[in-house]
């Protein structure tokens, strides 16, 4: 068996390729991200919020650069957060009438429509997040 993994060994190591020992890989500094600090955004367009069958959808024009975690609800500031997976979050003025905030408080996960990033045209993309209300 060990001339089969020297065989195989000497071939990677021929190719480029080297895996070392297990201390020549821990010696081996890690690239690390370096961390920034969280980016507070504005959507400058309201959101469009609908309900239908019991399903909540919230359309907004906004491209958002990284996954997105949640989405919360202040009855108190009238704002919609979208926070991403980052830290990053991004809000927007949203107004809901007393009698629909009930239906709100009912929902768990939003369908969140957005503009898609990857590309420069208005392609739409569909996210489902869970949603936060505070009342």
């Amino acid at each position: 068996m060990s001339k089969i993994i020297k065989i195989l060994t000497d071939f990677l190591h021929k190719i480029g390729l080297s895996f070392g020992t297990k201390s020549e890989q821990s010696a081996r500094p890690t690239p690390v991200e370096p961390q920034t600090d969280p980016k507070h955004g504005i959507i400058h367009k309201d959101p469009l919020l609908a309900f239908e069958d019991g399903k909540l959808v919230m359309v907004v024009e906004h491209k958002f650069e990284n996954v997105l975690s949640w989405v919360e609800w202040d009855k108190d500031r009238q704002i919609v957060t979208i926070t991403q997976m980052n830290g990053d979050l991004d809000e927007a003025r949203l107004e809901i009438k007393e009698d629909c905030i009930g239906r709100l408080e009912m929902a768990r996960n939003l369908l969140l429509v957005s503009l898609d990033v990857s590309n420069d045209n208005d392609e739409r993309i569909m996210h489902s997040v869970p949603v936060l209300i505070r009342t």
